[in-house]
């Protein structure tokens, strides 16, 4: 989970310096809603999932 929450938050600091969204690898939905659930607090950008499983993966963009 602290490897989760470093990954969305170092794209997150990404996404804000560059202002394009960026998509992550494709991973499991409990993997997925921890990435979102970490975001969830950051008012620079907003995550969706996109994709079919077993490729769903989680787009970070800025608002």
């Amino acid at each position: 989970a602290a490897t989760l929450s470093r990954l969305a938050d170092n794209t997150a600091r990404e996404v804000v310096a560059s202002g394009k969204p960026i998509y992550l690898d494709p991973m499991p939905s409990f993997e997925r809603k921890q990435i979102h659930a970490v975001l969830a607090k950051n008012q620079y950008v907003t995550t969706y999932s996109a994709g079919k499983e077993p490729h769903r993966a989680v787009v970070i963009q800025p608002v």
